[in-house]
This record gives C-alpha cells, sequence and structure tokens, in this order.
C-alpha cells in the first residue's frame, strides 16, 4: 500500500527538478541597467555626430549650406527653399482680462515643428526612431526666433526647472514644446458695453527672418500637405488640429473654441516683409453681473422716485436721495473701465435713469412752487405790532393792486370783469388775536388766485420776475401751508 503512493510522489519529485529555475531577480537588473547604459552610449554617438562642428552650425537654419568653389577656392552659401515651421498650440488657462489697460493673459502649451536635414540618423544605430533629449542640447541646435508680435510682458515657466522639451526624428523632424505665459495687447471697443463682444488677436511671426528665410504654418496645413513641410504621425502629442484647448470657466467671458479663426498675414518692417500667424480670439461678455449690480438697482432707483408723485408733499421729502443713488452707480458703473472719449451704451442707459430721476425731483420743486406761495409760518407778532396789522395790511393790498395795473392786458381785463366785492373777499389777511396767533379768515377759497396758467406762471418762474412775486402774494388766497387740489 505504501509503495502504491510512493512511486508517484518520486515520479513528480523528479520531473519539478528537471525544471529550469528562474534567475534571480538582481540579475534581471543588473542586465536592464546595461541594456539602458549601452542604449545611452549609442544615442550619445550618434547625438556627437550629429553634432560635430565640422558637420552642423547653429548659426545657419536649415538649408544654408557652404560649397567650395573650384574657381574661387572661397566658401560660398547656397541658399535653399526657406524653412517652415509649423505651429500649435494647447491654452491651458484664460484670463485675466483686463479692459482698463486693454490686455489679456492666457498660460499655453506653444509647439513648433520644424525640418533640420543636417539631424537625420540611422534609427537602426541608435535602435529607435525618436530621440528624447535634453534641453541643454537646444543651444546646439538651430531654433526659430519665434515671438510674439503684440505680446506685452511674456514670460516663460521655470519652476522646478525651465518647462521646455525637444524631440528630434530619425528624419530630422524636431519637435519643441514650451510652457509659457503670454499677454497680450487686445484693443477693445466698447461701445455696447456691458452686452459687447471683443475679439482679441494673437500675432505669431520671425524676429529676424523674413519670408525669405522663414514662413510660418499652421498645423493642419502642414500635415494637410502637400507643403514645404510634413509632420509624421510620430511626433510627440501630435494632433490634426491647431489649437487645442482645457479652458473651463471666466467669471465674466464665454469663450467659444470653434468661433477662433486662423489666418496668415505679412506686414512689412522696414525694407524687409515678415511672414506671420494671426489666431483671433473671440470673447463674449456675460451681463449677469451688471443686471445685479447696475440694471436692477436703476430701476428701483427710477421707480422710487415715481412713486413720490402719489405721496402727500407735506409728508414726501425732496427725493435728493434718489439722485444721489443714481449719481452712485453711475461711477460705479465705471469701474475698471478705461477712460474712453466715447459713451458706451450703459453710459446712455444710466444717463436717461438720471434723467428720470432728475425730472422727478424737478417735478417735485414745481409742486411746492405753484402751490404753496409761502413756505414759512407768520412769526408770533407782539402787542405792540398788532394795532399797526391793518395798517400794513392795507398797504400790502393797495402796492398789490398797484402791481396789478401794471401787469399784461389779459391779467388786467381778467380782474376788472371780477366783481369788486369778490375781489376784496379773495385778499386774505392774517387776523390776530388778542393773545398775538395768527387767525386765518373763514370763508376764504382756497389755491393760487388769479388763474394764471401753468406755462405762464413756469416763465416767471425762469424769469426771475420780483414783481410777480409781489402780484402773486397778493393774490394769495389761502394760508402758507395749506393743502391744494393735488393733495385731495
Amino acid at each position: 500500500m505504501l509503495s502504491k503512493w510512493l512511486i508517484p510522489v518520486l515520479c513528480w519529485m523528479s520531473v519539478s527538478s528537471g525544471e529550469p529555475r528562474p534567475p534571480p531577480r538582481s540579475r534581471l537588473d543588473a542586465a536592464a541597467v546595461s541594456a539602458n547604459a549601452s542604449q545611452l552610449v549609442r544615442i550619445s554617438r550618434v547625438l556627437d555626430q550629429m553634432l560635430n562642428s565640422s558637420r552642423y552650425d547653429s548659426n545657419l537654419r536649415p538649408g544654408l549650406e557652404f560649397k567650395l568653389n573650384n574657381l574661387t577656392g572661397e566658401r560660398e552659401v547656397i541658399d535653399d527653399d526657406p524653412v517652415a515651421v509649423s505651429v500649435n498650440m494647447l491654452i491651458k488657462n484664460l484670463g485675466p482680462i483686463d479692459e482698463e489697460k486693454m490686455m489679456y493673459a492666457m498660460e499655453i502649451y506653444f509647439r513648433q515643428c520644424w525640418m533640420d536635414s543636417r539631424l537625420k540618423f540611422d534609427p537602426e544605430i541608435a535602435q529607435q526612431d525618436e530621440i528624447k533629449v535634453s534641453i541643454s542640447i537646444l543651444s546646439r541646435i538651430w531654433r526659430p526666433d519665434t515671438y510674439f508680435f503684440n505680446g506685452r510682458g511674456s514670460q516663460l515657466h521655470e519652476l522646478t526647472t525651465p518647462n521646455k522639451l525637444l524631440r528630434i526624428q530619425a528624419d530630422g523632424t524636431v519637435f519643441f514644446s514650451m510652457r509659457l505665459t503670454v499677454k497680450a495687447v487686445c484693443y477693445m471697443d466698447f461701445r455696447k458695453f456691458p452686452v459687447d463682444r471683443q475679439t482679441c488677436p494673437l500675432f505669431i511671426g520671425s524676429f529676424a527672418y523674413d519670408s525669405h528665410n522663414l514662413v510660418y504654418l499652421w498645423w493642419e496645413e502642414a500635415r494637410a500637405g502637400p507643403h514645404l513641410h510634413y509632420i509624421p504621425d510620430t511626433v510627440v502629442n501630435s494632433t490634426n488640429k491647431n489649437l487645442g484647448v482645457e479652458v473651463t470657466a471666466m467669471a465674466q467671458f464665454l469663450f467659444r473654441q470653434e468661433r477662433v479663426l486662423f489666418s496668415h498675414q505679412h506686414t512689412r518692417l522696414g525694407k524687409e516683409y515678415r511672414n506671420l500667424l494671426s489666431m483671433t480670439i473671440p470673447l463674449e461678455r456675460m451681463i449677469g453681473f451688471y443686471v445685479l449690480q447696475i440694471y436692477l438697482p436703476s430701476y428701483m432707483t427710477v421707480a422710487i422716485s415715481w412713486v413720490s408723485f402719489w405721496i402727500n408733499r407735506e409728508a414726501t421729502p425732496a427725493p435728493i436721495t434718489t439722485l444721489l443713488t443714481s449719481v452712485t452707480i453711475t461711477l460705479t458703473g465705471r469701474i475698471g473701465l478705461p477712460k474712453v472719449s466715447y459713451a458706451t451704451a450703459l453710459d446712455v442707459f444710466l444717463l436717461v435713469c438720471f434723467f428720470f430721476v432728475f425730472s422727478a425731483l424737478l417735478e417735485y420743486a414745481g409742486v411746492n412752487y405753484f402751490t404753496k406761495t409761502g413756505n414759512v409760518e407768520i412769526p408770533r407778532r407782539p402787542q405792540a405790532s398788532i394795532d399797526s396789522a391793518e395798517p400794513e395790511a392795507t398797504t400790502l393790498k393797495n402796492a398789490g393792486a398797484q402791481l396789478i395795473e401794471e401787469d399784461d392786458s389779459q391779467t388786467r381785463n381778467r380782474l376788472h370783469r371780477r366783481p369788486h366785492s369778490q375781489r376784496d373777499s379773495n385778499q386774505w389777511r392774517p387776523n390776530f388775536s388778542n393773545d398775538g396767533h395768527v387767525e386765518e379768515a373763514a370763508g376764504r377759497p382756497t389755491g393760487v388766485g388769479g388763474g394764471d396758467s401753468c406755462p405762464s406762471m413756469f416763465l416767471h418762474c425762469l424769469r426771475g420776475d420780483r414783481k410777480y412775486m409781489l402780484l402773486k402774494e397778493s393774490r394769495r388766497t389761502s394760508g402758507p401751508n395749506s393743502e391744494s387740489c393735488i393733495d385731495r
């Protein structure tokens, strides 16, 4: 029975002992390190061969070669086709937008790709089709002197190291990427502010090379071919689009990637023509902030000024507070905007609101002027002056009658048509009691007498006619703070 189980166990042990054992992990790590070291040695040899000073001159652009003239024995420069530089970018962040300085900022990955035949290498020797090199190689190779024509204060990110990337393809294609914060000038038109739409351009070109030496292409053009230069599909972060966007949201503006425009432009600097690329970024302002902070308070201020029309004038103070509020809102709406010489849509709106509030103040002043002939109570007189009250009233009556005779013919005829008894009854005189208090005459009518029309009274008010003021005082048929027909 024991032999029945012992024989299979011994056979299994003999078979398992014949299998090869895997090498220790330390041996695998050592082999990988050795392979990587040999790969680095091969890449270093390839780079040293490409960047040999006798073969490569970083001061010359691709396409320019020296050739020995057999007749003169001098070296001559052979000019080939201009270098084509393909441009692509990825917008990480857009903003802030500074309307006062007319500038905008954005954080981008700026990518350039060009062909340099002097950097070709054999992929079999390097055992790879693309060499990932350090950015220190940039100082040893030629690269385009690209800059932003309308830039102002752009910068390269250098924390913790300069944010650059360099790749070289086997066919001599160079891919170069940088992380930049670009600040560019954007001339804005605020005539429709705050419902305006701004277009901010970005101009990209060469600083020193003219269009005969260097041309720029957008990424889609270079990939569509045939062009001066074709971007291989193996280029790092290769894409068919000119622009990539990772912008999530902005405070005041709405950015739509599909409305970005790409174009070519030629500009003349001195006697040279420069080839440059143009990208136009559309920005649409969101009006929510201005509705809550400007428009709604302005509507409410105008409405409050109109409420005073239905309130008794004795219980309503002058609407000066609403006028000052309107001025404050007007000044607040201009914060952050440049001092432009034209009026914006918001300025027109606030001026109309200010006009309505100011008109309400004029209406209040007009009602008080045309319905209240006296603004103060007659002061209490001493007993000694009570005896002379009647002569003074008689004198006032005679002066008013004299001014009536000097008034226009229409008013004089109207007064002469009235019965003398009625005219006497309409002349209000203060009656004083024995204790010196003022007593109103019984049976007198209310309102302003004389029957003058509102336009006539308004013209006299503008003229500041002293005679008319005395005439109106003599026609007064009610007390100083009486109730007018408007208050009823």
